[in-house]
């Protein structure tokens, strides 16, 4: 199958350009470099260096795929220095106009942040809730989709994501977590009661695969799993006791603005998989995080 990831030289796309080619899959990346500048880009893999807002360009790249996956998008600790996040929206409309004369498939990377502070469980049919500009970008974004009268515009709802990339990322709740305790010892937690799902990057690619593949891929589809739904507090746990890591942790009581736990049983219905774990999770990330300390240590010598 032939896929152009739009925004996919990020975190979740310097991962899938490697991933795809290795089942034969053609992968073609748009995207304006500006968290992927010092990723090593495949030689099975098309780059094209542009704006999210250029995307009328290549309407060859949108009639020729059989998947369209529209990542483009600023990350949540950025999206509040912009002025306007409306370039992506307007990126998506383009990609959706070219498409409606095709017959790719959009698929639209969503967040399950949309759906805001829940004491309850939710699932795909649950109303959102904006809660900050990121989550209101990506419920305009959904809108937009369901406002055009075709099935291939889909959306996923993703959970947090935590692992290894090619591309950083300083904005992942796990990710966070691991990089303060190695670097610093101490952890800072507000409202450790707060839900959150979480998905390893690798996991991921392998999800997304699987429904690409498969032809799986439903109107809206919560992407994660339920054994990996966690509240702050139970994650600190695991990495106390099962990790044994060693490290302080202060709690403070003020509400996080996100707190839900995610029903997953559509696509664990659709996809058998096995996710990668917490504990195996964060060795990974432990293990990388030591290596850049002791390189670190080594430019200071």
């Amino acid at each position: 199958m032939k896929f152009t990831l739009i925004g996919g030289a990020g975190f979740i796309g310097s991962q899938l350009m490697s991933y795809l080619p290795e089942f034969g899959h053609e992968v073609k990346v748009i995207d304006n470099l500006t968290y992927g500048q010092n990723f090593g880009y495949p030689d099975t893999v098309k780059l094209i260096n542009d704006d999210v807002k250029n995307i009328g360009r290549y309407e060859t790249e949108l009639n020729e795929a059989d998947y369209v996956f529209y990542m483009a998008s600023p990350r949540l600790n950025e999206i509040n220095d912009l002025e306007e996040p409306l370039p992506h929206l307007a990126g998506l409309k383009t990609t959706l106009d070219i498409c409606q004369n095709n017959n790719t498939q959009v698929i639209f990377f969503s967040s399950c942040s949309v759906y805001g502070y829940r004491k309850n469980m939710v699932n795909e049919l649950s109303t959102t809730k904006v809660t900050s500009l990121y989550s209101k970008l990506k419920i305009d974004s959904e809108n937009l989709l369901k406002k055009y009268d075709e099935d291939r515009f889909k959306i996923v709802r993703l959970s947090t994501l935590f692992g290894t990339s090619g591309v950083g990322r300083n904005d992942l709740l796990v990710n966070n977590f691991v990089k303060d305790v190695l670097f610093s010892q101490y952890l800072e937690v507000y409202d450790p009661e707060a839900w959150r799902p979480n998905i390893n990057i690798h996991t991921l690619c392998g999800v997304l695969k699987e429904l690409a593949e498969k032809n799986a891929f439903q109107s809206i589809l919560n992407i994660g799993y339920n054994s990996l739904n966690t509240t702050k507090q139970e994650l600190i746990l695991k990495m106390v006791t099962r990790n044994k890591l060693d490290f302080t942790v202060k709690y403070y009581s003020p509400d996080d603005s996100r707190s839900y736990k995610v029903d997953f049983s559509k696509m664990e219905e659709l996809i058998d998989l096995e996710p990668i774990q917490y504990v195996d999770g964060i060795d990974q990330l432990v293990s990388t995080f030591r290596e850049v300390i002791i390189e670190q240590n080594q430019d200071n010598e």
